[in-house]
């Protein structure tokens, strides 16, 4: 099986940036998830916005023992799940889909901890 893993917010924090660094540190329980998936036998593909050249995300996640088949920038096909910290399920129905997007957007306006995961991003705006 493919995985397709976004890398910001979801295996990396940027918020847990080591002094002089412009990366975090991994998300609780990312190194291990992905390692799960790799002793399973899942091609993990890691997807990101970040600039042209994705090579320091590579060297990011071998620094920190992550296992990754590829890193890229564009989305991948042939995809059994991507993991993404913005994601939201599609399940054919868009009157589902809205429902969810702004009950998460009414939950963003409310709570200021969920609000702090989304600061400086697009998402939820408004």
């Amino acid at each position: 099986m493919i995985v397709a893993v976004d890398f910001d917010n979801t295996i990396m924090n940027p918020m847990d940036k080591p002094e002089g660094k412009s990366m975090g540190n991994p998300m609780p329980g990312a190194k291990e998830a992905l390692k799960d998936m790799r002793k399973h036998g899942h091609k993990i593909i890691i997807h990101t916005v970040r600039g042209g050249n994705p090579q320091h995300v590579r060297d990011w996640l071998k620094y920190y023992g992550i296992p990754f088949d590829d890193v890229t920038n564009i989305k991948p096909n042939d995809v059994a799940f991507f993991i993404d910290d913005h994601g939201l399920r599609f399940n054919g129905d868009w009157n589902i889909t809205l429902k969810t997007m702004y009950e998460l957007h009414g939950k963003y306006l409310e709570d200021k901890q969920f609000r702090s995961m989304f600061e400086g991003k697009q998402a939820f705006k408004g």
